[in-house]
């Protein structure tokens, strides 16, 4: 019987491409969040790639009965006033809407990283609106309170549609790596408390479960995200305690239910 826990080697390539290996088994959060900060992705790096669009950050209240953080949401958009008969006749409800939850283990990044990525398979003309919001990271906000931020931004769009040019139909949520684990939260959240309801749900190499499995082994060490630094992003995120999560509301991949 093939041994599933043993993965076949890398190309030799991918060692030039996956960056320098972390030292030791340390999980520096502030270091890891300078690190993003020193990318130097921002409001301005993404103009000059995607000049076509602007800018603005809106704030989106906290949902009443969850939290009551206020959340930064980043929009971008072709401005409305840009060829609007050809706009109304695509989308006679409104303007689609990706919104993007970035990546960093929960533990890192802002709004800014990495929509400009995902605005890149789009054209202008398309009229596609992108959301970003700025979540609460752990430690120092343990699950599920970036889930209950990215909640509140989905409901903000929803509730300001008409006058945004949205159609609260047609929201996709996308999310990366952590920001993967909170777009699944948020989808399962909404259905829980009969909130808006998105049209579709896009998970990137998502971070979805704490527990051990095989894959978590197979890249034990020797990847950008190895499986002993997820072990302790989870730490960060959910602290000490009973972990049990039906609702899968702090951990996506313990809900029992998914339809």
């Amino acid at each position: 019987m093939a041994d599933y826990s043993t993965r076949p080697p890398f190309d030799p390539s991918y060692k030039n491409a996956s960056g320098p290996p972390n030292p030791g088994r340390n999980l520096d959060i502030p270091m890891m969040r300078q690190g993003m900060q020193a990318a130097g992705i921002n409001a301005s790096s993404i103009a000059k790639k995607h000049p076509q669009y602007v800018h603005t950050d809106v704030i989106a209240p906290g949902v009443s009965g969850l939290s009551d953080a206020e959340v930064t949401l980043a929009l971008w958009q072709v401005p409305q006033s840009s060829q609007p008969e050809q706009r109304l006749k695509k989308w006679p409800n409104g303007r689609p809407v990706v919104f993007h939850i970035h990546g960093g283990g929960q533990i890192a990044g802002d709004r800014f990283f990495g929509p400009e990525f995902v605005m890149s398979h789009f054209t202008p003309q398309e009229n596609v609106v992108f959301a970003s919001p700025e979540y609460r990271f752990a430690p120092e906000h343990r699950a599920p309170a970036a889930a209950y931020d990215v909640y509140a931004g989905i409901v903000y769009l929803v509730e300001n549609a008409k006058e945004s040019d949205i159609d609260p139909s047609k929201i996709v949520l996308y999310g990366i790596s952590g920001g993967a684990a909170l777009a699944a939260s948020a989808a399962l959240l909404s259905r829980k408390v009969d909130g808006p309801k998105c049209c579709a749900l896009v998970l990137d190499i998502p971070m979805l479960d704490d527990r051990e499995s095989v894959s978590r082994e197979q890249f034990e060490e020797g990847t950008t995200w190895p499986g002993w630094m997820d072990v302790k992003a989870w730490e960060a995120v959910l602290g000490e305690g009973d972990r049990n999560d039906p609702d899968g509301i702090r951990v996506a991949g313990r809900a029992e239910e998914l339809i």
